[in-house]
């Protein structure tokens, strides 16, 4: 009951098959490990049937040791299990393995999962430590691998012994303190073949985490959206209902990721006790829901699940005196019977043919089949049988189902008011034509004498609606000018060879500079800087067109390609006389690739020779000439190299006597303040933005990236 339980609401399953074994022995082949069908996948439990013994002596790890007088016990103890005088914190388990020659030099997985710490021994030898056993509590170090598989690899000889010295002082103290509901404290073990044990742990955790956050995300949406709709409209009280369901699902789909992840013990206890209560809460505000839709008012019967409820939110108040199994079962109960009244309420709405019973109805079926099939699976064993993807798809759509048409129902029997309010309104306006057409007359009487009045004011009046759509203008711009920062990266990254710092000032409110950044999981820095001809309002359409080829296309490897296929994307947008100058670096460990293509030359100082020079590659801005053959270079950098980058408003910044800056000053001005940090040298080249034009206005955008190496 309590497995069936887990699978209902934390969405876990394994293909797991376990193995005829007795007192401590086991046979293990190639053949029986690759049971099953298709390509999937096989882990086969072996945690029946072991050697047991309290106590620790170092002895216990050798072949030749006689275990005959052990206990044979399952590998998954429960405190609650142990006498007092058994239960030591320490203990051994041992199992002798009989192979057959499919086996020998054949790497196999073992996956343990575990409660406290272990050494597991292959005939005498140590092979693997998962955590640290202890003989205290202070020289306990637990570890939960939560099932990641390592290698074990047998000789050629036939029969082998698997020793495991576990211990689990700090389980038995949080069952001092919990009681029952933190008796677990053994191991699960299963084997398997060891490339796809290690394929299966990280596609099982992979599709776990993903789907789990994803409905975790889409549920508490719709919880916010409906609790948002009961606060402007609190007359329809099933959006609460609906919210405080689909709010209770989405934390049940988090504490499965936190499962997944935590490892802790006291806190995978505390998630197990509040899981009680989000299970209680997603069924009572599921039949309240339900209720809310087909009835003026909740039933008296409603009172009988409330009770229910508030007896399961009581038991784990005091956590030692809980029975772990009796509160499952309640749970279990609980959901069954929300499960069939819910499922009576509906099949009777649907009978009397109540508008949109329909929907609802079709989210219900979906829930309680998806929970069926699973319930199917566990009972006859058809883990093995079924390929994980498809028991995936089925249980985690049939799950999400009943909030999402539950939410279609709410939208629409939203968009029904909406449509009958409109409908009204069309009346109303119907009855009112004959008045309106009377006080017509009326209006264009008095609009006469005021047209006089009008004539005197119509001065100020245009004077007002000149400066409201210059105000108009200016917030465009405005709107325009934050959409555009919006497209620059809110945070640099960060990577341990490198510092990155960068800098921008717009002519005007809606810039025609950009730069941009991305780092490829292989560690591949892509740094862009671009110039959009001109400034304003076109050059941020530029910019914005670009800003989308970058994030379509910054896995490119060779920029040149990525230049020709910008180029031919722009010509395509036929913005007429706009063209986009563009550089593009791509920077792996200390090695750099560079293309540019009409942005000035890039300067690099080489450390090591103490050098400033121009990096210069000519190139036609992008969108001007179809096919035109851009180049690359690489080299290599050193710790202390320095790189940056520039638009064309610096070198053509302009001062009070219409003098340019120019490449000269740039260059001698850089020599002198190279030596800092990014962060240094971009103050450096702002003050000299400011000294040389003097107040003088920025007539082009000027942006700065520079990046050093460490």
């Amino acid at each position: 009951m309590n497995k069936k339980l887990l699978f209902i609401f934390l969405f876990l399953f394994a293909a797991t098959e376990i193995l005829p074994q007795t007192n401590g022995n086991i046979f293990l082949s190639l053949k029986k490990i690759n049971e099953g069908k298709g390509d999937v996948p096989r882990t086969i439990n072996i945690s029946s049937n072991w050697k047991f013994h309290e106590g620790d002596n170092a002895e216990w790890r050798l072949p030749s040791y006689n275990d005959s007088a052990w206990q044979n016990k399952n590998t998954e103890i429960y405190l609650d299990s142990l006498s007092s005088k058994q239960n030591t914190g320490i203990c051994w388990f041992r199992l002798n393995i009989k192979t057959d020659s499919s086996l020998f030099g054949k790497d196999l997985a073992l996956l343990i999962k575990q409660h406290g710490a272990s050494e597991i021994y292959l005939d005498g030898k140590l092979i693997n430590e998962i955590g640290r056993v202890g003989r205290n509590v202070q020289g306990e170090e637990v570890k939960n691998p939560a099932e990641v598989p390592f290698a074990v690899n047998f000789d050629s000889a036939t029969t082998h012994l698997l020793a495991i010295r576990y211990s689990y002082m700090h389980v038995r103290n949080l069952y001092e303190k919990f009681g029952q509901i933190a008796s677990t404290a053994g191991l699960q073990i299963s084997a398997g073949i060891l490339n796809l044990a290690v394929e299966n742990y990280n596609k099982m955790v992979r599709i776990n985490t993903t789907l789990n956050i994803s409905l975790f995300g889409i549920v508490c949406a719709l919880a916010i959206l409906h609790l948002l709709l009961f606060f402007f409209y609190k007359s329809r009280v099933d959006n609460l209902y609906y919210s405080i369901f689909s709010f209770s699902l989405s934390i049940n789909f988090l504490l499965g990721i936190l499962n997944i992840y935590i490892s802790n013990q006291t806190a995978l206890i505390i998630i197990r006790a509040f899981l009680w209560i989000i299970i209680v809460l997603i069924f009572l505000f599921f039949i309240a829901f339900i209720y809310s839709v087909y009835y003026k008012k909740l039933p008296a019967f409603f009172k009988g699940f409330i009770v229910y409820g508030i007896f399961i939110f009581l038991m784990p108040v005091n956590l030692n005196f809980i029975n772990h199994t009796l509160l499952n079962d309640l749970t279990l109960g609980f959901a069954i019977l929300a499960l069939l009244e819910g499922f009576r309420v509906i099949i009777k709405s649907l009978i009397k043919k109540i508008e949109g019973s329909w929907i609802i109805g079709i989210g219900a079926i979906a829930f309680i089949l998806a929970i069926l099939f699973d319930f199917i699976i566990q009972l006859f064993n058809l883990s093995s049988s079924i390929p994980e993807d498809v028991i995936t798809l089925v249980l985690y759509s049939g799950l999400v189902s009943l909030p999402v048409f539950m939410s279609i129902y709410l939208a629409r029997d939203f968009a029904n008011t909406n449509k009958n309010l409109t409908q009204k309104l069309k009346e109303v306006q119907e009855l009112s034509e004959k008045t309106i057409q009377q006080e017509k007359r009326e209006a264009e009487l008095k609009l006469e004498s005021e047209r006089e009045k009008a004539k005197l004011r119509e001065t100020e009046l245009q004077a007002k609606a000149l400066e409201a759509e210059n105000e108009r203008k200016a917030k465009e711009l405005e709107e325009a000018r934050k959409i555009q920062l919006s497209m620059l990266p809110k945070n640099l990254p960060l990577l341990p060879q490198l510092d990155i710092a960068v800098y921008m000032q717009t002519a005007t409110e809606v810039g025609g500079d950009y730069y941009d950044f991305h780092l490829n999981s292989d560690g591949t820095l892509t740094a862009v800087l671009g110039d959009a001809t001109g400034h304003g309002v076109k050059a941020g359409v530029m910019v914005t067109a670009v800003k989308s080829m970058f994030v379509s296309n910054f896995t490119h490897n060779e920029i040149p390609l990525m230049f020709s296929h910008f180029s031919n994307s722009i010509r395509q947008l036929n913005l007429e006389y706009m063209y986009m100058c563009l550089a593009v670096l791509k920077i792996n460990g200390y090695q750099m690739r560079f293309a540019s293509a009409g942005i000035p030359p890039l300067l690099l100082y080489k450390k090591i020779e103490d050098k400033l020079e121009y990096i210069t590659l000519k190139g036609m801005p992008l969108g001007t000439k179809k096919g035109f053959p851009y180049k690359e270079i690489e080299m290599k950098l050193s710790p202390g190299d320095t790189v940056l980058l520039m638009s064309d408003g610096y070198p053509e910044l302009f001062n009070e006597n219409d003098e340019m800056f120019g490449y000269e000053n740039i260059l001698e001005f850089v020599k002198r303040n190279i030596s800092g940090s990014p962060e240094d040298i971009i103050e450096r080249l702002k003050e000299s933005i400011d000294k040389w034009r003097n107040g003088t206005p920025v007539r082009d955008d000027v942006t700065f990236v520079v990046i050093k190496m460490k």
